[in-house]
């Protein structure tokens, strides 16, 4: 266990970082006691600079924090970064039995036409910017597909270990409200929105079902697709794993709110149901099925 503070004195680039490093109104305080006491758990298993990351990217690396906690709250057997191979490069963690790589990633807003807006402070009523969310989720997921690949090229991951992308939305900027089917669902099944069939003789409702959506158009007007997951294209991804969680929103028992989404055409598979305390989703034929943390299949 490691017994020093997160957060290191002197300058720092992220605001964020500073915000929480520096308030002194009581819930900041018990965010950072928090993260102070995930660290003494965790540090060992993630890299030796993520502290030092943290003044440039916060919302990265308290991601990775609280990932690694997650799992290890949750009893999951994690393997120091000392003890894997390599020791300083590849995914961000390693699960020791059965082996499971975890590569993680918290995308920003972006930038340019397709940049996902800050509504903080914004009155009355607004839309979700639900296209451009996706579009940062997709885009985080792809880079992370193409590391994989070169891990896999340079040996430090073999054909048969499972990969979870772990994707964080804390850098997303204000938490947006999920529909009943989460984005990073939406992402790699061709999910839309809920539809509801009226019948128009008794005006009652006879039926629910999901608009077909395999693409988001950019403004530019090209068109990404949000069907990772129906082909083999990214079978080196063996699951996508989701959080919006930040450093002032979390739950209260960490993990609870952690999504988690597994390719039915991956190369290394996960056994549905092998992590019991998160949220799950799974294909069948063309039918995406849903369990609830701490349920069983």
């Amino acid at each position: 266990m490691l017994l020093t503070d997160f957060f290191l004195p002197g300058p720092a680039v992220d605001p964020q970082y500073l915000a929480v490093r520096d308030g002194e109104r009581d819930y900041v305080q018990e965010a950072r006691r928090f993260i102070d006491d995930m660290w003494s758990h965790c540090g060992e298993f993630l890299d030796s600079d993520l502290r030092e990351k943290a003044r440039d990217n916060f919302s990265g690396a308290f991601w990775e924090l609280y990932l690694t906690f997650a799992f290890f709250a949750n009893g999951v057997h994690l393997v120091p970064r000392k003890r894997r191979s390599p020791s300083k490069s590849g995914p961000d963690l390693l699960i020791s039995e059965p082996r499971i790589w975890i590569e993680a990633v918290a995308p920003g807003p972006g930038v340019g036409a397709d940049k996902v807006p800050d509504l903080m402070g914004t009155q009355g009523a607004y839309s979700v910017p639900d296209e451009q969310l996706k579009l940062r989720l997709r885009n985080a997921i792809e880079e992370k597909h193409d590391r994989l690949v070169a891990y896999e090229a340079r040996k430090w991951v073999r054909p048969d270990e499972p990969v979870i992308v772990a994707v964080g939305g804390a850098g997303l900027g204000l938490l947006h409200g999920e529909r009943e089917v989460p984005r990073i669902v939406r992402v790699a099944f061709p999910i839309g929105f809920e539809q509801i069939h009226i019948d128009v003789t008794t005006h009652q409702v006879v039926g629910r079902s999901h608009q077909y959506s395999p693409s988001i158009r950019k403004q530019s007007g090209e068109e990404v697709s949000t069907d990772l997951f129906v082909t083999p294209a990214y079978r080196r991804i063996s699951a996508l794993l989701y959080s919006p969680s930040d450093a002032l929103n979390r739950p209260a028992f960490p993990g609870v709110d952690l999504v988690l989404v597994l390719n039915p055409h991956a190369a290394a598979p996960i056994t549905p149901g092998s992590f019991h305390f998160m949220h799950e989703y799974r294909a069948e034929g063309d039918r995406v099925h849903y369990r609830q943390a701490g349920e069983s299949w």
